[in-house]
């Protein structure tokens, strides 16, 4: 039977909270109560006519409050993964470098949803735990009805409408659980995340999976972390110091995934190189580790890394940087349309089709992101810095021949790979000779209309290639599984990301559901290149609806807090936070 209810593999209901005024952070009202949804005037009214245009994108698209507590509740969202989350020093950084954004809240324009001095408490703090724990405690605070969210401790879950959302966990980066960023010395660092980690699970802290690494190089103890942050390379901030680092998983990053595993806690492969993600799945084999891989905002790359049907390399549209900061420009995949209007990101980040199937076969779970720039959507900049000017290019279209009279201007994105891994892997070296993918890209229109409707395509286009890599690997019944298993919503909300036009936040999720049964049949119908595209037999779209919104992420969980018991687990099952 059809239900009206959600579930959201990665959120952050905490996050923007902690650059909030603190005082009084558990009354209803208060901007720090993760209750409260902040909307664009919160952040806009105390500025003068200029400000407000100059900063309206960026508070419209990642500042206004993504997935309140309140966006959840009345949203039917029954049961989500919130990821507890201390910000990178090396975000913090970005940040606080940029003088007129940092001058606009120090003086308080931007209300007191951001607030100086919050920003400081952060940067200067080296216990990440300590904000960790503090987030958990604004999870106490209530709403102007007194009503508080759950904690999920086992299967026992039987939502009815009406009722709070309940919550389980994961920690977006290692660092989070570490309360003195400045210790260097490895067992030190790993006594120390494993002391925190227990102190949680002890107070029934569901901790369902953690993210090895984040954005910065903070866990390159671990493993390396992928490249993050284009979009902030494109809006004219530094981020040279977020570039990749390190290679590839470390055999202390082994020695944590032999800790977590104990603990049947699972591995989110999101945000790791794709060197260290391949040696983690070799490093699993080996071991003989049976427990599911996750990815939790996910985006695809729409091919493989390496395969006889495709490649990274078949993507690199420009001579890669062999000296200098090893950036890649890459052309964006569409293997499905010849419209030149959507296609895939194929950075590192996203998840080639041999993650896809590595996290299949372990029965793990996709969540599909709804930050329009990891599905593929860039809005078209074209500013090359001048001499003087230190920052990187700001750009992202590039015009290549096609032929002795014609010119093709493509839309790109840029990856950057860290000096180790791109002298240990040629094909981050290689150019690509492939002139008929190039045609295929994603052509760098000016003016681009109806964006909610074009950021929906890349969400259904998402959908489309899971069920089709499935189908390489296992027929009609495998592509069945993957829309019925293995696919869920993780929007990172939130998470200062630019969510769809379509669905911007936590309240408009019913709103892309409806828009899924109504428009993806269409949409396959569109795909004629190679073969036409039709579901498996036996499912209609409301069903994938169901199962991709609410039931299989449901079901996913449930599972892990079976599979947790006999561990330590704390309070009473179903207990209130408060």
């Amino acid at each position: 039977m059809a239900t009206n209810f959600f579930f959201d593999a990665h959120f952050h209901a905490t996050l923007k909270k902690q650059f909030a005024r603190p005082d009084n952070s558990t009354q209803p009202g208060a901007f720090s109560n993760p209750w409260t949804t902040a909307v664009t005037k919160d952040f806009l009214e105390k500025l003068n006519g200029l400000q407000k245009c100059a900063l309206r994108s960026l508070v419209e698209h990642s500042l206004a409050s993504q997935s309140s507590l309140s966006q959840l509740h009345n949203n039917n969202v029954k049961l989500g993964i919130t990821a507890l989350f201390f910000p990178d020093k090396g975000l913090m950084k970005l940040i606080t470098d940029s003088k007129p954004f940092m001058r606009l809240i120090n003086n308080g324009k931007l209300g007191e949803l951001l607030v100086g001095e919050s920003f400081k408490a952060l940067q200067d703090s080296n216990n990440a735990f300590g904000t960790v724990e503090r987030d958990l405690e604004l999870l106490k605070s209530a709403n102007a009805k007194g009503q508080v969210v759950a904690l999920l401790k086992d299967s026992a879950f039987d939502p009815q409408p009406g009722d709070v959302p309940q919550l389980v966990f994961s920690l977006e980066g290692l660092h989070c659980l570490r309360t003195n960023l400045k210790e260097t010395n490895s067992d030190k660092v790993i006594a120390d995340i494993l002391v925190n980690l227990d102190k949680l699970r002890a107070k029934g802290i569901r901790i369902i999976f953690i993210n090895p690494v984040h954005i910065d190089d903070s866990n390159e103890l671990f493993a390396n972390q992928a490249y993050a942050v284009d979009a902030f390379r494109i809006g004219g901030f530094d981020e040279r110091h977020l570039r990749p680092k390190g290679n590839g998983l470390t055999e202390t990053g082994k020695r944590m995934i032999r800790e977590l595993q104990s603990r049947e806690i699972l591995a989110d492969v999101k945000h790791m190189g794709w060197i260290a993600r391949r040696q983690l799945y070799a490093f699993r084999k080996a071991e003989n580790i049976t427990t599911p891989l996750v990815c939790s905002h996910a985006g695809f790359t729409g091919c493989w890394f390496d395969n006889p049907a495709g490649k990274f390399s078949d993507y690199i549209i420009a001579p890669p940087d062999t000296e200098g900061p090893h950036g890649i420009r890459l052309n964006k995949a569409n293997p499905y349309l010849n419209d030149n209007s959507i296609g895939f990101n194929v950075s590192t980040i996203n998840l080639f089709n041999e993650d896809i199937v590595a996290i299949f076969r372990s029965n793990g779970i996709i969540g599909i992101s709804l930050d329009q720039r990891v599905l593929g959507y860039s809005d078209v900049v074209d500013i090359p810095n001048g001499d003087n000017d230190p920052r990187p290019e700001r750009t992202n279209v590039i015009r290549v021949e096609d032929g002795p009279h014609r010119e093709l201007i493509l839309l790109t994105d840029t990856d950057y790979i860290s000096p180790e891994e791109f002298n240990a892997e040629p094909q981050f070296r290689t150019l690509s000779k492939n002139s008929a993918i190039r045609k295929r890209g994603v052509f760098a229109k000016k003016k681009r209309t109806n964006l909610a409707d074009l950021h929906a395509r890349h969400f259904y286009l998402h959908i489309v290639h899971a069920m089709q890599v499935a189908r390489i690997i296992g027929g009609e019944a495998t592509a069945t599984t993957m829309l019925t298993r293995t696919l869920c919503i993780g929007s990172d909300f939130d998470g200062l990301i630019d969510g769809l036009d379509c669905c911007p936040d936590m309240g408009h999720i019913g709103v892309l559901k409806q828009k899924f049964v109504n428009e993806f049949g269409d949409f396959l119908n569109e795909i004629k290149t190679p073969v036409k595209i039709i579901l498996p037999d036996g499912l209609s779209v409301e069903h994938i609806a169901d199962r991709i919104f609410y039931e299989n992420g449901r079901d996913f969980v449930l599972k892990r807090l079976d599979a947790m018991q006999g561990a330590p687990t704390g309070p009473v099952p179903g207990e209130m936070i408060a």
